[in-house]
Parts: C-alpha cells; structure tokens; sequence
C-alpha cells in the first residue's frame, strides 16, 4: 500500500464504530503465515515454457521436482523451468 493511501486509512480509522474498531484489531492481531514464493512457483499451474501450450501431462519426477510433457511439442519441463530457480544446484 503506497504511504499516501495509508495515511487516508489511518484518518478514516476515526470514523469507526467501537464495535467495528473491535473488529479491525482482531483483525489486525491475527496471524497470517508468510506467502512462500517458492510454494507458489512449484503449485502454479503452468502451460509449456517452449511452446505456451496449456495441455500437459504429468511425466514422472525428477530431483524431487513433478516433470510434465507438452502434448503438442512433447518437451519436458519442471515448474521451475523458466524461471530464476531453474538450474540452482543447492
């Protein structure tokens, strides 16, 4: 959220009910875990990273990692394939 759009928040907080200010800190003080980036790259539903074909299938596993082949140009993939982590060794 850009700081300007905050401070507009924060000044509308005055206008809240009790029960809704109530509400807003239980929402606020409750956790939330962190989003993993890498959790979302390796469940992302992916299409094939060479041609762009959205029918794959899955092809077995390698390094712990599901592989997919494109059923158009028959290529095999990873998620991570196409991306920054690709090819990372550890």
């Amino acid at each position: 959220m850009r700081a300007e759009a905050f401070r507009e928040w924060l000044a509308k907080a005055e206008e809240l009910t009790p029960t809704q200010r109530q509400r807003a800190l239980e929402e606020l003080r409750r956790e939330r875990p962190a989003p993993d980036p890498v959790a979302a790259v390796l469940g992302a539903q992916r299409s094939c990273p060479h041609c762009h074909h959205s029918v794959c299938q899955p092809w077995g596993r390698a390094h712990g990692l599901p592989r997919f082949r494109c059923a158009a140009c028959g290529r095999t993939f990873n998620a991570l394939t196409g991306t920054p982590l690709a090819r990372l060794r550890q």
